[in-house]
């Protein structure tokens, strides 16, 4: 299952197949050129897909594969193996003879086919098709049984009987040279008990051995690992990972090893393909495996990183480095050889409690200073340590070193357009708003493409109320490439980023119709955006589609009946409709979940003033002045409330704050201009009071 030396495609793409976002992906492949390139990761989705039981969905993502590559056989064999489980002989020969035709050395076509033609009674192609699985891998872990159990058959003679013999002579020799490959999982842990669980179970089937050090946790961490199975070995906590990582390794005695963190999960399917790839043929020693980490707080869209984890014991590969530990030869150097595989695990670790998070941050912090004055000159220490020191606030210490690592890294290092993004938000804190611009205008002057530079870019152009300029930037932003590298890269600086500013800029604009097409873009890619799609309503209101705002309204109340801001906009449409008593008990439900909020506040009060219930409307805009007493809409609306409920000098005490808090601005006097004409019976008093009527 390993990909080996394709060319490497565009990360936008694997970024979308790692999130199950298969249709997107393919939609998109077409600006990035080279299909073909994307088939066989289409192919490894896919088989993951239909061995967690989402056949289905499988075959359409395998006769895409198809679709982009004609030539691959993969996809023909998984088809092949779901029509064989489902009882479909015919079709499952059908597809694996072509995978042949396509590939005479594709091993697993040829075992399959043999097992057919054996239970079919036709020996003689049985035979055949098990020796040319030989030919091809001499180490298939099934072949040679099969194909000892025929060697007695009557059609098992002459030149078919010599070549099962050689065949099998070769079979041997590749056993007796390297065996079944077995897999030793490395895991570090301390207090993991609500985790290891989930983690040991889901790794369990894949292993031949699990190895755990322990680093002094204080709960049943050691004892669960042991119920698993698991070999556990104490180890005194030095402050650094890599010390912690290498002695895991060091008691690990299988052919290769897996190292896996405790809060990690392999994800249905994921472990079957890892038994593939180790089965198969794999052109490195060392494996790349996609960490996906769904469920980070304030993550719209998977984080990804391609971890080289997987890799072959004896050959002396290491772990160095006290924090962001990295793998290394046995000559201490950086490993940049490895099989790309797009086996996914999944990272949970963001969601343990703040507090945690927060100590785990102050944490590596430390670990982080401390191996920085040890390699003053690594610029990924350093990039590491400023994004620890700018997520805490260090702005300033995170200046010098973020700054640093641009003077000391390649132009081709992947956290380069990161580190460019981080240090001009830092910059921007301090407002030092020129040394931003340049810092963002000499990073896009070297990849003017990629779309998170372009975002930052159009966040900029935005301060400097550039607009036409920073929608160039975000329409830039939703064609960009990020290239080949999974890690570091922000993945909604292509669609989700880029085009919610688009729409904020065109709903400025008034052009709701063109906001909400931007929106449907982003939610045809991000259905699970919620932000976009009460942007999307805001966008339909504002454009008199009611109709399809209610669609989406009834959507996101349907799967989050506590959306404040469904029942909020609920109410909006409600009213606009004229159907205010409805209106106002979806404004009531939306202040009940969000009580503080402001707007909300002020859309119940719209609506009891509506049905005249004016002591409730009072209400309402007074608790939005008691959380903000210059809410300049607050007092207008009370001021409104008064005047109707024949409150008069109350309405127009209101007006003056109205007036003396927006500064006179020329349309809140248009306002109390036209209450002028309604209040006749009113003296004029003084203007230098700041009362308009």
């Amino acid at each position: 299952m390993g990909i080996g030396d394709s060319p490497q495609p565009e990360s936008y793409v694997l970024s979308l197949l790692a999130e199950g976002k298969h249709r997107a992906a393919f939609d998109v492949i077409p600006e990035f050129g080279s299909p073909e390139v994307y088939a066989p990761h289409l192919a490894n989705s896919a088989s993951r897909l239909w061995r967690a039981g989402r056949t289905t969905e499988a075959i359409d993502v395998l006769n895409t594969a198809i679709q982009l590559d004609p030539a691959l056989p993969a996809p023909r064999i998984t088809l092949g193996m779901i029509d064989l489980s489902q009882g479909r002989l015919d079709a499952g020969q059908h597809h694996l003879q072509q995978a042949v035709s396509l590939d005479p050395r594709a091993a697993t076509a040829h075992y399959l086919l043999g097992v057919v033609a054996k239970n079919s009674s036709r020996i003689t192609d049985a035979l055949s098709h098990f020796i040319s699985c030989l030919n091809a891998r001499p180490a298939h872990p099934d072949a040679p049984h099969e194909l000892r159990s025929l060697l007695r058959s009557p059609a098992c003679h002459g030149r078919l009987r010599a070549q099962a013999e050689a065949a099998l002579s070769r079979a041997d020799r590749a056993a007796a040279a390297h065996g079944r490959p077995t897999l030793s999982i490395c895991i570090i842990a301390r207090d993991e008990e609500s985790s290891l669980p989930r983690c040991l179970a889901s790794i369990r089937p894949v292993a031949d051995q699990i190895v755990l050090v322990d680093t002094g946790s204080a709960d049943t961490t050691p004892q669960i690992a042991r119920e698993f199975g698991a070999e556990v070995h104490s180890f005194h906590w030095c402050d650094d990972f890599a010390a912690a990582r290498n002695a895991a390794i060091e008691r690990a005695h299988c052919s290769w090893i897996l190292i896996v963190d405790a809060d990690e999960e392999f994800p249905p399917g994921s472990c079957d393909q890892l038994r593939d790839l180790l089965a198969g043929p794999i052109p490195a020693s060392v494996c790349q495996l996609t960490t996906h980490a769904p469920d980070r707080p304030g993550a719209s869209a998977a984080d990804l990183v391609a971890h080289t984890r997987l890799f072959r014991s004896g050959e002396g590969i290491h772990f160095r480095g006290a924090v962001h530990e990295q793998l290394v030869d046995q000559n201490d150097q950086p490993i940049h050889q490895a099989v790309f595989t797009g086996i996914p695990v999944l990272h949970h670790g963001y969601l343990e409690p703040s507090a945690a998070i927060e100590e785990r941050a102050q944490r590596n912090l430390r670990l982080l200073a401390k191996r920085a004055s040890h390699e003053p000159d690594n610029p990924a220490v350093l990039f590491y340590l400023g994004a620890a020191q700018l997520a805490i606030t260090h702005v300033e210490q995170a200046i010098a070193s973020l700054q640093r690592t641009l003077d000391l890294s390649q132009p081709d290092r992947s956290f380069r357009p990161k580190a460019v993004v981080l240090l001009a938000d830092a910059l921007t804190r301090l407002e030092r708003w020129p040394d931003a611009q340049h810092v963002l205008q000499d990073a896009l002057a070297a990849q003017p493409d990629h779309p998170q530079l372009l975002c930052a870019w159009g966040h900029e152009l935005e301060r400097q109320n550039r607009t036409e300029e920073a929608l160039d930037a975000y329409r830039a932003a939703t064609r960009g490439r990020f290239g080949p590298m999974l890690d570091y890269q922000d993945f909604t600086c292509r669609d989700l980023k880029p085009r919610t500013r688009l729409a904020v800029i065109h709903l400025l604009r008034g052009q709701a119709g063109a906001a909400a097409d931007q929106i449907y873009a982003v939610l045809a890619i991000r259905p699970e955006a919620a932000e976009a799609r009460h942007l999307l309503v805001s966008a339909l209101l504002a454009a008199t589609r009611h109709a399809e705002a209610r669609v989406q309204l009834d959507a996101i109340l349907a799967q989050h009946p506590d959306d404040a801001h469904a029942h909020n906009n609920l109410g909006v449409l409600l009213a606009h409709a004229g159907s205010h008593q409805q209106a106002a008990r979806e404004f009531d439900t939306a202040v009940a979940l969000r009580p503080d909020d402001p707007d909300m506040l002020c859309n119940l009060a719209r609506s009891q003033h509506e049905q005249r219930c004016f002591e409730r409307a009072r209400d309402a805009w007074e608790k939005v002045l008691k959380r903000d007493p210059s809410h300049i809409t607050a007092w207008l609306g009370l001021a409104k409330t008064y005047l109707e409920s024949g409150a008069y000098q109350a309405g127009v005490k209101c007006y003056q704050m109205a007036a003396r808090h927006s500064g006179h601005s020329p349309e809140v006097m248009e306002e109390i201009e036209q209450a002028r004409a309604a209040l006749v019976s009113v003296k004029h008093t003084d203007p230098r009071e700041g009362d308009p009527l």
